[in-house]
């Protein structure tokens, strides 16, 4: 959008008394009014009272010139802003659309290696297990590139269900390696507690996290929690966190949902010979 032009004389007069016009106006109407009343006596009223009254036209005409230049300065304003949004609201959707477009076409063959996991004896499928978990784990790394300080995080129950501990992680320039969830811990208790009921937790700025979670919060500030389901058993959870809070929003809840839809087809067939004794905990709607 072009530049407004600049102020006439009259605006920029207009500007000057904004702040005393209210005074200034009332004044001259009362001065111009009495002088005038009084130019039949002395011609030098008649002239002082006509300027007077040609100054408060002037102030007058002014104030409304400059009254309508703000306003047109406004509305042009708005339109910036609201053009502004409207453009980074597109940017933000494209983008969205090309990261879970490039997400799912990553997960693909990673689905396919997990259903041939189905006639694979334990041993094989153990390893292929451990190879898939670090492809899921590669492709959230991939898509979110540019985040730095970004960690991706696969858990899993332990046999006894009592424990969620790490399957695989990776990060971007990250150190702090991530810690199980235990029994008898709060932290421990919310976590599994969440994964068992199904329900994703996206957390924009952790000072502000809800009750029913007590995470460390070390090395991040931001993060999705997303468990790792099926319609017949819970194996563990996605999280993805990152060190500032607007490197993750809650347009990447889906985008984290569609990997852990993929991780529980992949702990699906890694589990499928199991004794009903160490089945994962059935989801409880």
């Amino acid at each position: 959008m072009p530049n407004a032009a600049a102020p006439s004389p009259l605006e920029r007069v207009g500007s000057w008394h904004e702040t005393v016009a209210a005074y200034i106006q009332p004044a001259l109407t009362l001065a111009s009014g009495l002088l005038l009343t009084q130019a039949s006596a002395s011609f030098v009223f008649f002239i002082v009272g006509g300027s007077l009254a040609i100054l408060l036209m002037v102030s007058q005409v002014s104030s409304n010139l400059w009254a309508k230049r703000v306003a047109r300065l406004a509305e042009q304003n708005y339109k910036r802003q609201l053009e502004a949004a409207e453009d980074a609201a597109r940017e933000d959707y494209l983008s969205q659309a090309k990261r879970f477009g490039l997400l799912a076409t990553t997960l693909e063959p990673i689905q396919r290696a997990a259903a041939a996991m189905v006639i694979q004896n334990k041993a094989e499928r153990d390893a292929t297990f451990q190879v898939l978990v670090k492809e899921l784990l590669e492709a959230l790394r991939f898509v979110y590139s540019g985040v730095e300080g970004l960690r991706a995080v696969v858990y899993t129950f332990d046999d006894a269900r009592r424990n969620m501990n790490v399957v695989g992680q990776v990060s971007h320039g990250r150190r702090d390696a991530a810690g199980p969830f235990l029994e008898g811990t709060k932290r421990g208790k919310l976590a599994m507690d969440r994964v068992r009921s199904n329900k994703p937790l996206f957390v924009a700025d952790i000072a502000d996290a809800p009750n029913d979670w007590a995470g460390s919060g070390k090395g991040y500030n931001t993060f999705i929690a997303y468990p790792v389901t099926s319609s017949a058993a819970a194996y563990g959870m996605v999280t993805l966190d990152a060190v500032y809070t607007d490197d993750i929003t809650e347009e990447n809840v889906d985008e984290v949902g569609l990997v852990a839809g993929i991780a529980a087809v992949v702990f699906a067939c890694w589990r499928r010979e199991e004794s009903p004794a160490k089945r994962q905990p059935s989801v409880v709607d």
